[in-house]
């Protein structure tokens, strides 16, 4: 092989990965979280909140805009990839009011996230919306 050819081959591995890095990611973050709640009457209890199967490199933004938040944002950063994690403590023993609006970003180094936000309603149980996250974006979208 001719250093000419090397070059050439050189070029076009280069130009391949330039394109591949253009047409974005095609990674999606495939972690799912599950939660249970105690509701009393106007109040809402998170009494565990479990997101499984964080990815190497992951963080998790978790915010709560709304009545009964003892927070308004917290991070955590996960180096190493986790079978699960707890954020029931972040929560804390919080007793939320109806429009409540609990969010946990899950995201990683070129991959699209995944936004999930709970809305605590009256005398139910929150309702979960799933959606995701373009890198670079700051307002998620739909699947």
């Amino acid at each position: 092989m001719t250093i000419a050819t090397r070059y050439l081959a050189l070029a076009v591995l280069l130009a391949f990965a330039l394109v591949s890095e253009a047409q974005g990611p095609t990674v999606r973050v495939t972690s799912s979280a599950s939660a249970t709640f105690r509701v009393t009457g106007e109040e809402t209890e998170f009494t565990t909140l479990t997101v499984r199967g964080i990815p190497a490199d992951a963080t998790l933004y978790i915010t709560c805009v709304g009545g009964g938040c003892l927070f308004r944002s917290q991070t955590v950063t996960y180096p190493t990839a986790q079978a699960e994690a707890s954020l029931t403590r972040i929560l804390g023993r919080a007793r939320f009011k109806p429009g409540t609006i609990i969010e946990v970003r899950i995201t990683a180094r070129n991959a699209i996230g995944k936004v999930l936000q709970w809305t605590v309603q009256r005398n139910k149980t929150p309702k979960l919306t799933s959606l995701c996250l373009v890198p670079g974006a700051t307002k998620p979208t739909a699947c």
